[in-house]
């Protein structure tokens, strides 16, 4: 049945970007398709056992000194792009540095001793970084080779490789298809998500074919990354197929459930939360008293998935007193589930989200609010304009900014009183409006 594909995920977001989207299935109508993933990953009921093996992850010292090298490699280049020059400084920084570059998300916390930033600073001006990275190089082909034929896992057969790449600062994706590369298989890079290209990591490697979101993500993977021989392609992105695919298995993710239309009001905003969300109370705050007495208008909040500050449960109490619809349940995690909202919505209110993109692929108003609690040198009022994958959204049809608490409410209904316009030009730069399984199907029926 048509060419060996194996897909390699690595961590949890990967299954539920790629799997959970049933991103591979027109694929697996023409292919066979294999998966092969890292222990971290046993017990997820996503796949088909009869498709999937696993390999170890990489040994304790392995992870540690590949976090180190990897950091090392974004202190190097940090001066590439603004978003990698403070991640870098407020990570890896002097104590000076550090404070001077507080950061709109509070990635600081990353468990990294003054030791280990010593290390990284050192490894990137050093000379024998390269020698180092060749090592590495030589020891993941012994350990992947040595796990593979352990757990008689044949790479004869074997034509095409599928790597997701998700921008963390580990040298997990480098390691991956630098050692398909070195057994002649053909590597496929996917973009996991809007900002991994343009404010992460940078890449090491060179895959054979790299798939990524848009035009802004191809410019993003030529700028900063530099990759020498990849074949970029645009494939836009699972993610967005309830937005982009005819196919009728998504239908059910463009109609909001009739249990949650009993709870709304004819309209409503849609509060998509913060990629920290250690300012999503004072941000709801803000909302709830800008729209108090209108009776007219409903106030969902859908927390970001990966937030880094749960919800409690009095918390939730609270924002029901006050009438806000709160969707928090394990099921409201789900990859689509958030879809039919971005749909629906009369505004959509977020900052660290890629439901950005989303509600410019549905015509949909965003109000970005620019201003966060926290008492940091670099926020989101500098950040729109300097990170990659931000710069020029400030200009889009349906975009709306907010720069401070004082004047939210009036920026509020502003954006709620506009008229929506087709924002579906700026979308398409952003993330190409195509059935992304369908467009990696004929890339691989191309090579």
């Amino acid at each position: 049945m048509g060419r060996s594909i194996t897909v390699l995920l690595y961590n949890y977001k990967q299954l539920r970007g790629f799997i959970e989207s049933d991103f591979f299935y027109d694929i697996s109508l023409h292919h066979q398709v294999n998966y092969l993933l890292t222990e971290n990953l046993l017990g997820q009921r996503l796949l088909d056992n009869n498709t999937v093996k696993y390999i170890p992850n990489f040994p304790k010292i392995a992870q540690a000194s590949g976090n180190l090298m990897a950091g090392a490699i974004l202190w190097k280049y940090r001066r590439r792009a603004m978003s990698y020059f403070f991640r870098a400084n407020s990570i890896y920084g002097f104590r000076k540095l550090r404070c001077e570059s507080t950061y709109y998300i509070d990635i600081s916390k990353n468990k990294v001793n003054n030791m280990n930033r010593l290390i990284v600073r050192l490894l990137a001006i050093s000379p024998i970084m390269k020698a180092l990275l060749l090592i590495r190089k030589f020891y993941v082909h012994i350990f992947l080779r040595m796990h593979l034929k352990q757990n008689k896992i044949s790479l004869d057969n074997l034509d095409l490789v599928l790597v997701p790449h998700s921008g963390l600062s580990t040298m997990d994706f480098d390691d991956y298809i630098n050692f398909f590369k070195k057994i002649k298989k053909t590597t496929i890079a996917i973009q996991d998500n809007w900002d991994s290209l343009g404010t992460k990591t940078f890449i090491m490697s060179n895959p054979d074919y790299f798939c990524v979101w848009g035009e802004q993500s191809l410019g993003h993977l030529q700028s900063f990354h530099r990759l020498r021989g990849t074949k970029v392609r645009l494939i836009g992105s699972p993610r967005m197929a309830p937005y982009n695919s005819s196919n009728s298995r998504f239908d059910i993710y463009k109609k909001i459930s009739n249990e949650l239309v009993l709870n709304l009001k004819s309209d409503f905003i849609l509060f998509a939360g913060t990629g920290d969300g250690l300012d999503d109370q004072y941000i709801l705050d803000v909302i709830t008293k800008s729209i108090r007495g209108d009776g007219k208008i409903s106030i969902i909040y859908k927390p970001h998935p990966y937030t880094r500050h749960k919800l409690t449960e009095s918390t939730i109490n609270n924002l029901t007193r006050k009438g806000v619809v709160v969707l928090n349940s394990e099921s409201s995690k789900s990859v689509f589930y958030h879809c039919s909202l971005v749909l629906n919505a009369k505004l959509v209110i977020t900052q660290f989200s890629t439901i950005i993109v989303e509600s410019l692929l549905c015509d949909v108003k965003t109000l970005i609010p620019a201003f966060v609690q926290a008492k940091v040198k670099f926020n989101w009022s500098y950040a729109i304009n300097t990170a990659p994958h931000l710069l020029g959204t400030v200009g889009f049809p349906n975009i709306y900014v907010s720069k401070n608490y004082e004047t939210f409410k009036k920026d509020l209904h502003l954006a709620l009183e506009a008229p929506n316009v087709s924002s579906q030009n700026a979308a398409n730069w952003l993330c190409s409006k195509l059935d992304s399984s369908s467009a990696l199907l004929k890339i691989i029926d191309s090579i």
